[in-house]
């Protein structure tokens, strides 16, 4: 699904998980170059629980920070390792960090 460059915020936000949550087989999620920040990260929590093929998240050019990228990768963790033969992919380019190198 490609909900990017709809100057979306984490109240539309919602309404995207709502509908996410009812295809369990979702590989790709794009909300990238939108105005999502760490609260959007909490509400995509429920993503990774409820969709466990996912293969991407594209959430570059927003306004998150390390905090919001901590909650989701954590949550891909406990969620999608199950399904080892396949790899996620975090895209969070381009959004609020101070410094990137010294987070990861």
């Amino acid at each position: 699904m490609n909900f990017s460059k709809t100057k979306m915020t984490n109240d539309g936000l919602r309404e995207v998980v709502k509908f996410c949550q009812r295809c369990p087989e979702l590989r790709v999620l794009k909300l990238f170059q939108n105005q999502l920040d760490d609260e959007g990260c909490k509400e995509l929590l429920s993503v990774f629980k409820d969709c466990t093929a996912l293969e991407e998240l594209h959430l570059s050019h927003n306004w998150i920070t390390e905090k919001g990228v901590e909650m989701l990768a954590t949550a891909a963790l406990e969620n999608l390792t199950s399904r080892f033969s396949r790899p996620f992919w975090l895209r969070v380019e381009h959004n609020n960090f101070s410094y990137a190198s010294s987070f990861i």
